[in-house]
């Protein structure tokens, strides 16, 4: 029995498809509860938009993924522009989604602040503006991995999708793209706003102004980010050793452990994508209220619903 059948396959479709359902339903309720809540606050708006893409990064990427490697169904191997797509909007909606809880934790900064002016930077908006640019920068940016995207023969007349065959372009994606914009640079942006968002909330307890305030935000992003760095890691530099060695002669047997360590690690990097509203309900108290008060509307509604409908076959 080969890896492939032995772990990978059972792998995927018990991990992969109990992700995708904690996900799916997870960034719905999340979707439904910021939209309830006040969604004027920047920092909800951006956790929103977070949530949006994630969802779509689920739909486009996880839940594609456990349909290829388990249960053998993937268009992206006879149909090149869904090769393409796939592709694009993985990549576009994966990096929305983070850079998105980044700026989340710019506008927990501004806030933390003393001074005026700066938590005056933490503005609705402003915050509308910013999530603007940043889809239409990551739109405009993923557009060579569309363009470069193609169907690379894997023997026996089957074809994969590629988005690195390109010599050129496989560099820059090993050295630059996975390790440095993916991993490097939002887990360092990460690390140091929280520093400083820490020494304000200190100042802020010793002058015991303000100490409350957004207190629930912080620790809803704080533990998703945690969990955003322990996913990327792994998958970001395990890429990257993907990409450099991609070129070189390697036996059966190395390319059937890489096979199975790269859909574990791909696996794991929806983490934080689709455990998001148990990261929220564990680490926010407001955000329980909120997913207790909509769970408690939601059965009155269906109690109501059932009553009705039973009042109506008994007449």
């Amino acid at each position: 029995m080969s890896l492939h059948t032995a772990i990978t396959v059972p792998f995927v479709i018990s991990v992969g498809l109990f992700f995708f359902v904690c996900g799916f339903f997870g960034n719905i309720f999340n979707i439904i509860i910021f939209l309830k809540s006040d969604i004027n606050n920047p920092s909800i708006v951006l956790l929103f938009t977070s949530s949006c893409f994630s969802l779509i990064y689920l739909l486009d990427g996880l839940l594609t993924r456990v349909l290829a490697v388990g249960f053998g169904i993937d268009p992206t191997r006879t149909n090149l522009i869904w090769c393409k797509t796939r592709t694009y909007i993985g990549q576009t909606s994966s990096l929305i989604s983070l850079t998105c809880i980044c700026y989340a934790w710019c506008d927990q900064l501004f806030l933390s602040c003393q001074k005026q002016k700066y938590r005056r930077l933490s503005h609705f908006n402003r915050t509308k503006v910013a999530i603007l640019c940043i889809i239409l920068f990551w739109l405009v940016y993923h557009i060579p991995f569309y363009v470069l995207a193609q169907h690379v023969s894997s023997g026996n007349q089957t074809y994969i999708c590629n988005v690195y065959a390109q010599y050129e372009f496989n560099k820059y994606f090993a050295y630059f793209h996975q390790p440095i914009i993916a991993a490097i640079i939002p887990i360092v942006f990460i690390v140091v706003i929280g520093i400083l968002i820490y020494k304000n909330v200190s100042l802020l307890r010793i002058n015991h102004r303000r100490e409350r305030a957004q207190r629930n935000l912080t620790s809803m992003i704080l533990v998703q980010t945690i969990f955003i760095i322990i996913q990327t890691v792994p998958y970001g530099f395990f890429s990257m050793y993907l990409a450099v060695t991609s070129y070189k002669f390697k036996p059966a047997y190395r390319n059937e452990i890489e096979a199975v360590i790269t859909n574990i690690v791909s696996i794991l990097y929806y983490f934080s994508h689709s455990f998001s509203f148990f990261i929220y309900y564990i680490s926010s108290s407001t955000y329980r209220q909120e997913a207790k008060q909509f769970l408690i509307r939601m059965n009155t509604f269906r109690a109501n619903r059932i009553f009705v409908q039973t009042t109506s076959n008994s007449n």
